[in-house]
């Protein structure tokens, strides 16, 4: 085991195809760390705190990265190098690729979730898919095959089609704001990461809640082990939970790790 220590917040994180690299959202930059010895390969630095970081599909050879700054960069994963900028129509907390890498799709502050062709990047090739009502979206993300998304605004979480924008499902959760979200390695359910000491799972079918968990502390962030028996849950209060997918039973709890447990 390891603890690599950073002067600035760690506001997400991703790991390479292989897992000999991590990528991290560090105050204005992304940081790219070698898993096995920690050492630092390369920065880039951003003009804003960087909120999202995914890898491009669907060979992991470059990152999209969004943030405050309103911009989408992709990054080459090896060097560091920025391949393109481009500026949405605001300030974004997080960003997906599409299985066939063709599009990602952000969503964030600025109430929108925005979809940008990877090909045409320019900034006249974006296209507002749908309006949050005013909502910004800290949970948001783009379901493995493409063709939806879920974005949770106060209260509830909404299923869109990426193609016209229309919602799919509401489905109302506790009234606290979210701060991420995840899909199961099937894409079958999703999870949520609330501020009210709870999370909860939905079925993505149906919209329907299957598992609705109560805990010590506001949830940072949500993510599904790739067995899809487990799920792992970061907290405010620095600890890391490891829970059973079907039952909610908590299997461990991490000790305090110094800091808000932001990604996960």
């Amino acid at each position: 085991a390891w603890t690599v220590s950073f002067s600035e917040h760690v506001e997400t994180m991703t790991l390479s195809r292989c897992g000999g690299m991590m990528f991290l959202g560090v105050g204005k930059k992304v940081t790219a760390l070698d898993w096995a010895t920690q050492t630092l390969l390369w920065e880039c630095r951003r003009e804003d705190e960087v909120r999202s970081i995914t890898l491009a599909q669907p060979y992991g050879d470059t990152l999209f990265v969004a943030g405050f700054d309103s911009m989408v960069a992709e990054i080459h994963a090896t060097t560091g190098h920025v391949l393109w900028n481009t500026k949405l129509l605001g300030p974004k907390y997080s960003v997906s690729c599409s299985p066939c890498g063709q599009f990602i799709v952000a969503g964030g502050a600025d109430s929108t979730a925005t979809r940008l062709d990877v090909a045409s990047f320019d900034s006249t090739h974006q296209s507002r898919v749908h309006d949050l009502n005013g909502e910004s979206s800290r949970g948001f993300a783009l379901h493995p095959d493409g063709a939806t998304f879920v974005a949770y605004k106060t209260g509830c979480a909404t299923k869109v089609d990426v193609a016209t924008g229309k919602e799919v499902w509401e489905v109302q959760l506790k009234q606290a704001g979210c701060f991420g979200c995840a899909f199961s390695p099937c894409g079958e359910r999703v999870a949520f990461a609330q501020y009210d000491n709870c999370f909860t799972v939905v079925d993505y079918e149906t919209g329907k809640p299957v598992l609705q968990v109560d805990v010590s502390a506001w949830q940072c962030a949500v993510s599904f082990f790739p067995d899809n028996k487990f799920i792992a849950v970061a907290s405010d209060n620095s600890s890391v939970l490891k829970i059973d997918a079907k039952t909610g039973a908590s299997v461990w709890s991490s000790e305090p790790l110094g800091a808000d447990s932001m990604t996960v």
